[in-house]
């Protein structure tokens, strides 16, 4: 688990047990982006690198959920082996009631021997919102690439 570079040093913490919509464990953190639209070089995020060496078919999910003053939209991206970030989908709203957010990773991802998944917060109401990562889910398949 990582944290992006605005956030580190900012509030953040691991809660054991009601961080997420319907409980499980996960992160909060503040201050997020106030910028109304996406920007993968606001270093407002939460991301996860996971190897996917003999895994295909990757998907990923979480759960997320802001404070009244927190990040209205999310986006998902990620980096393959280090290399350029690709998002995934579009801009998703992030709801005060939460949501589990389910994603398919592109076939790209499939064999890597390092993906990073990150998640993105922007448009906060204020810098002083929260925004609540848990349950975070990343699966594949185990399977043999084929050209």
């Amino acid at each position: 688990f990582q944290l992006g570079p605005s956030l580190t040093g900012a509030n953040y913490s691991f809660c054991a047990t009601t961080c997420g919509f319907g409980g499980g464990t996960g992160f909060f953190s503040t201050p997020w982006s106030t910028v109304t639209s996406f920007s993968s070089t606001s270093g407002a995020y939460f991301a996860f690198t996971v190897s996917a060496v003999g895994m295909i078919s990757l998907s990923v999910s979480y759960d997320l959920l802001r404070s009244s003053y927190g990040p209205f939209s999310s986006q998902l991206a990620l980096s393959i082996n280090n290399g350029a970030m690709l998002t995934v989908g579009t801009g998703t709203p992030v709801s005060t009631a939460g949501a589990t957010l389910s994603y398919s990773l592109p076939p790209s991802a499939d064999g890597a021997g390092n993906v990073t998944i990150f998640v993105f917060g922007y448009n906060a109401y204020s810098l002083g919102g929260t925004l609540r990562i848990a349950n975070v889910v990343i699966s594949g398949t185990p399977g043999v690439l084929t050209s």
